[in-house]
């Protein structure tokens, strides 16, 4: 018979959401103390907006700058 996932990955999976939800109200009192969240959405944004500034002061270039993430 074969299984969608074998017992090794099955674990694994388990093993994450246990972490997550044993490490989330540690997580939540960190970001509390921070001002309730990561500041890098903000920092990368603000670096997307110089880039698009430069770009068309030093060039004249008029460009979109689009930040990613992953997580």
């Amino acid at each position: 018979m074969e299984y969608l996932l074998d017992k090794e990955t099955f674990g694994k999976i388990n093993l994450r959401a246990l972490c997550s939800v044993l490490r989330a109200p540690k997580s939540k009192e960190g970001y509390a103390s921070i001002g309730g969240g990561s500041p890098l959405r903000k920092i990368t944004d603000e670096l997307a907006d110089g880039i698009e500034m430069a770009l068309q002061a030093n060039k004249g270039l008029t460009a979109n700058v689009y930040v990613g993430m992953r997580y």
